[in-house]
């Protein structure tokens, strides 16, 4: 009678969404009628933020426009709402059938706030992207992570 076992070495784990590290937060973005359309998910990986917007299941099945945006914010901004976008700036935005993203900053000393918006456009033939409906979703508070 023979035993086999198997010895398995775990490196640190990268998220689905391509960042590694914790998930700090993930905020919800509805449609007007309640449905969750996308998710934005915040890591810190102990050195670094990166930011995800994800589409959900509900929303999948064709592209559309999304972008998501980090900033890095002075320490100072912690709980405000506004953060100055010259400190440091991450975005990936165009037409995506699943996520935008990931972006990464920085985060040693520094506050983040993280955001995203999506528009489904069903049909630009009838109607230009930009009169359909825009969602948009942010960290809360908004510049809530202090690294």
């Amino acid at each position: 009678m023979s035993v086999a076992s198997a010895v398995t070495v775990s490196q640190p784990a990268l998220a689905a969404d391509g960042c590694s590290g914790k998930l700090l937060q993930t905020r919800n973005m509805k449609d007007n009628g309640g449905r969750v359309i996308a998710k934005l998910h915040l890591y810190w990986d102990g050195t670094r933020n990166c930011a995800v917007l994800r589409a959900t299941s509900a929303s999948v099945a064709t592209k559309k426009t999304m972008s998501v945006t980090l900033l890095t914010c002075a320490r100072s901004a912690k709980g405000k709402r506004t953060c100055d976008p010259r400190i440091g700036r991450a975005y990936d935005g165009g037409q995506f059938t699943y996520y935008a993203g990931p972006v990464r900053l920085n985060g040693v000393n520094k506050c983040v706030a993280a955001s995203g918006t999506f528009r489904k456009v069903r049909n630009p033939a009838i109607r230009p992207p930009e009169a359909h409906p825009q969602y948009t979703v942010a960290t809360s508070p908004y510049v809530g992570h202090c690294g």
